[in-house]
């Protein structure tokens, strides 16, 4: 009875509540030089308007004394209109030797509206890559990267990874990962799970795949937000 009593308050609810999600970056990663300003579109395709907050961070979340300015930090956009932010590198705190990584948060703050007073309105953020690439690196040679990266099977407290070996200076972000043994064959959960310039990453073997016969298909996601050319590892 119980139960059905708070189901019944649920639901109740469920008409008051907005979640929007009108504003948002274009593209879904924004590759940019170490040198050179960035403009990053920003569109609200809904029938609202909204205040845009935007920020950037590292992958710790941390927010001070990064080597990326963003202006404006906050800016009106109308319903169906596009707008824009401004990303400047201060090149001499940005390594040169490899690419660097930040996130890009994107908050649409909803307009507050007297005839909603009994409505629940959500601010939904949406976060993207923000990968900066010295001016002597290019997309060929992210291309090139992806086909000499190495891989081999690691066990690790009782379980098996597979585990990627990056020796370029670029980030490579797996689109597809699949392990194929006989018949069966599976695409890993945690393939999006990118791997650092000169650096390794592990990814856990799915159940069910004989790792004695099998292959690793695996591709990475280019600049454009496309996959790569698939390559294939044999075990």
């Amino acid at each position: 009875m119980l139960l059905r009593s708070l189901l019944i308050i649920v639901v109740s609810l469920l008409p008051i509540i907005q979640a929007h999600a009108g504003v948002r970056p274009i593209n879904t990663r924004e590759i940019i030089t170490t040198s050179k300003e960035h403009q990053v579109d920003i569109i609200n395709d809904s029938a609202g308007e909204y205040l845009v907050q935007s920020w950037i961070e590292d992958s710790d979340e941390n927010t001070s004394d990064l080597p990326l300015v963003l202006t404006p930090p906050i800016f009106k956009l109308g319903a169906n209109e596009q707008g824009f932010v401004r990303i400047l590198p201060i090149e001499n705190k940005l390594a040169q030797d490899r690419e660097s990584i930040f996130f890009l948060s994107v908050q649409e703050i909803p307009r507050k509206s007297e005839t909603d007073q009994n409505q629940l309105n959500i601010a939904v953020r949406t976060r993207i890559k923000v990968i900066v690439r010295p001016e002597q690196f290019n997309l060929q040679g992210l291309l090139d990267a992806a086909k000499q990266l190495s891989w081999k099977v690691i066990e690790e407290d009782g379980k098996k990874y597979f585990q990627s070996t990056n020796n370029s200076p670029y980030y490579l972000s797996l689109g597809h990962l699949q392990a194929v043994s006989g018949s069966t064959s599976k695409m890993l959960d945690d393939r999006f799970n990118m791997t650092p310039p000169f650096s390794q990453q592990k990814y856990a073997v799915p159940r069910g795949i004989n790792l004695k016969n099998m292959s690793l298909e695996f591709g990475i996601i280019n600049d454009y937000g496309g996959l790569s050319e698939i390559q294939t590892v044999n075990f």
